[in-house]
């Protein structure tokens, strides 16, 4: 053992990392989405309610550093912010989800 952490494995199906993960009306977040793309900060500060300190700590267990997991957290809650609108048409099934 050299003293570094072990890689991460996934469980996932050989390639299931390139699939586009499926939107649908039984996504729990969906409605949130919907709200987001709708500019309802409200709906915005649930989806990170919900997911935060999920996404932190796996962020910080894969990065090794705090700081580093903030960054990821915003971008990643940002991107979720403008990305929105089309998130939420995939999930209507109004849009291809690219």
């Amino acid at each position: 053992m050299d003293g570094h952490p072990a890689p991460l494995r996934s469980l996932a199906p050989a390639g299931a990392h390139l699939q586009k993960p499926a939107v649908t009306d039984a996504d729990p977040d969906l409605p949130l989405i919907e709200r987001i793309a709708r500019g309802d900060t409200r709906g915005c500060g649930l989806l990170l309610d919900r997911h935060l300190t999920r996404l932190h700590a796996l962020a910080t267990r894969m990065l090794g550093n705090p700081a580093d997991a903030d960054e990821v957290c915003q971008d990643t809650f940002v991107r979720a912010w403008q990305q929105a609108p089309r998130i939420a048409a995939a999930g209507r099934g109004g849009g291809s989800g690219r």
